[in-house]
């Protein structure tokens, strides 16, 4: 992590702990490292020099709320994360989790704890193909990653289906995907936390 003349880096830690020896090793060699948004575990003053969180839980939450409201008849919703075992989706999770264990009439489908996409435009094209496959009805997907979700819109189309409602994080490729689509689309309906 430290290339000579570096003396002070940000670091989006979204493969965790993994992170933590090259980033003690940056703060050892004298850098200030400040990881940001997703926890990156160990110790502030000996793993990294500070930390800047994101609620991310509270994004959940947000996601959940709305969630509840568009689907008082309950149903079937898809969360996509990011890598496996990252801990912003899980913390996202949580707080969605924390809303729609209350409605047990909806149910988050796929893969458990959450569908993996690496945040990857391809990947999350071929995990929303494969739950398309797999699962009938969709009634909404929750995503932690707006731009990624953009690039599986067509999909939808390719398979013969509508696009459900989905929440996520804010992204321009997304909003103006959302406004081209929605009118062909009635129920692809966008809730979008900032990032």
């Amino acid at each position: 992590l430290v290339a000579q003349g570096v003396n002070a880096m940000v670091i989006f830690p979204d493969a965790g702990k993994a992170l933590l020896p090259a980033m003690r090793s940056a703060v050892q060699a004298g850098a200030t490292v400040v990881p940001y948004r997703s926890p990156p575990g160990g110790k502030a003053g000996v793993d990294y020099t500070d930390y800047v969180a994101t609620d991310s839980d509270q994004y959940g939450i947000l996601w959940g709320n709305w969630l509840v409201d568009l689907l008082p008849n309950g149903g079937n919703v898809l969360y996509l994360g990011g890598p496996a075992g990252v801990q912003q989706s899980l913390d996202r999770l949580a707080g969605l989790k924390s809303v729609l264990d209350k409605h047990p009439d909806i149910k988050l489908i796929g893969q458990q704890p959450f569908n993996v996409t690496n945040w990857d435009p391809a990947m999350t094209q071929q995990v929303v193909t494969a739950a398309l496959a797999k699962f009938p009805k969709i009634d909404a997907i929750a995503a932690d990653y707006g731009a990624a979700m953009a690039s599986a819109l067509p999909v939808f189309d390719q398979a013969g289906r509508k696009i459900p409602p989905i929440a996520t994080e804010d992204s321009n490729q997304l909003a103006c995907d959302w406004k081209k689509l929605h009118k062909t689309n009635p129920d692809f309906q966008l809730y979008t936390n900032s990032s």
